[in-house]
Order: C-alpha cells, then structure tokens, then sequence
C-alpha cells in the first residue's frame, strides 16, 4: 500500500461532497471513479429492502456504458453519525474491480489513515 498523492486527497474530497450534497435515507455511500482520461464518474449506493447496489457498481457500469475501460483511481465514502468517511470495499465490489478495472488504485482505509491499493491486493484470490 501507498501513500495518497494530491489527486488522491482531491478525489477523495469530491466524493464527500458528492455524497454530502447527495445524502437521503437508504442512501448511505458513493464512489467516485476516476479514468485515465481523467473524467470522475460518480455512483450513489441504491437500497431496496435487501436488495442492494453498491455505490462502485454504479460509478463503474456509468463508466462503461460511456465506453470507458480505462481507469485510474476510485474511492468510496460513506456516511456515519460521526460523519463522511472512505470506506472499503465489500467482497462482491471487489470481484467486480479485479474482472472489469484490474489496474485500478483503491483507496482504503486502515483506522484513520488512508492508502491506495489494487483489487488484486484486496481480493488474491478471486474467482
């Protein structure tokens, strides 16, 4: 794992902002995606009673049905009590970087700090 670069730090603000502008109940994180062509696509988390959408699901599908298949960087916050925070992704997020955006950075969250990875990182043995 890395350190946070400037772009990093950015993105990661942009989605804070996003999901805090964004915000309703059942609506509880976002992702933002960044490509190489340096276009962020944006993904809200879609709840319906159990059957869930991640925030990454939406920002990458957004993406790719744009034409995009080259990606840089994505994050993902959510939304606490205590307020907007990155968040890692779950195991089907995971799956889903390493078969579509394989040379993707994460950004995740180990306590307060933060670092960037790769899905395979993440996930070393998927399916």
């Amino acid at each position: 794992m890395t350190p946070l670069n400037d772009r990093d730090r950015a993105l990661v603000r942009e989605a804070e902002h996003f999901l805090g502008a964004s915000y309703k109940e059942n609506v509880h994180h976002a992702a933002c995606l960044l490509t190489c062509g340096e276009k962020t696509y944006r993904g809200l988390h879609l709840d319906s009673n159990g059957f869930d959408v991640c925030a990454e699901d939406v920002a990458l599908g957004t993406a790719m049905t744009d034409g995009k298949n080259s990606f840089e960087t994505i994050v993902t916050v959510l939304k606490t009590p205590s307020g907007i925070s990155v968040v890692n992704p779950c195991g089907d997020c995971r799956q889903l970087l390493i078969r579509h955006a394989p040379n993707v950075r994460v950004i995740v969250a180990d306590g307060e700090k933060l670092y960037v990875t790769t899905p395979a990182a993440l996930l070393p043995f998927p399916y």
